[in-house]
């Protein structure tokens, strides 16, 4: 696949980085006609969870890849940096005093208070092949639910949500355990494989990767007990 038609948005923590895509919709609330499939960008939009600038700094091939070669957004902020208000904005355009999700769980926020019928990934849907990999938003009573405009929607759910090995996920509407399996790695192979079949079927793909790590990374939680840890 061509390097040149892969966008790489931005390697986000929803609390230390945030990034603001806005949805394709003009004042006057109509759709901007979508881009044609032979000249819209592949886009990938990592986000990685609790994580502050510096951290990203132990991430050598991160820095190699996006870093060194992108834009660092250094004065960037987040209107409300808690969790899921900040992924309803990413995933919405919205601030969170329009998209209504101002806390990680219900009445005043959580899964249960997000509109999901006009997203990035509604809008995207039109033209690319679209794929949500790892964390959605917090508090979801409906593990099977799948949101509208994703091709493939692979998310952990329940009390495995933050677990770092043997998570639970929704993958498609169908429960699937992935026991003994490292979370970031198995998000990574699944988007891997999204980007696979939009290359087969020559369409551009949108990869909405949501890293579970580095939050809630206690010491020796979910590590054998023959490898050190902090």
């Amino acid at each position: 696949m061509r390097k040149s038609r892969t966008l790489v948005l931005a390697v986000a923590s929803t609390v230390a980085l945030s990034i603001f895509v806005p949805m394709p919709t003009q004042s006057s609330g109509q759709s901007v006609p979508a881009m044609p499939a032979a000249t819209a960008p592949n886009v990938v939009l990592f986000l990685i969870d609790d994580a502050t600038v510096a951290d990203v700094d132990q991430m050598p091939l991160v820095q190699a890849l996006v870093a060194d070669q992108g834009v660092t957004f250094n004065r960037n902020y987040s209107p409300d940096p808690l969790c899921c208000p900040a992924r309803a904005t990413l995933l919405a355009g919205q601030y969170p005093h329009n998209h209504g999700v101002q806390d990680n769980v219900a009445p005043l926020g959580g899964f249960s208070q997000f509109d999901d019928s006009s997203t990035i990934a509604t809008h995207l849907d039109q033209t690319h092949l679209t794929g949500l990999f790892g964390k959605y938003l917090n508090d979801n009573d409906q593990p099977l639910y799948v949101p509208p405009g994703w091709d493939a929607f692979k998310i952990p759910t329940g009390e495995t949500t933050y677990r770092f090995v043997s998570q639970t996920m929704n993958v498609n509407g169908e429960l699937v355990m992935f026991p003994g399996k490292q979370a970031t790695a198995v998000y990574g192979r699944q988007t891997r494989t999204l980007m696979s079949n939009a290359h087969e079927r020559t369409v551009p793909f949108f990869a909405y990767t949501s890293f579970v790590a580095p939050h809630r990374g206690s010491p020796h939680r979910d590590y054998p007990d023959d490898i050190d840890s902090p």
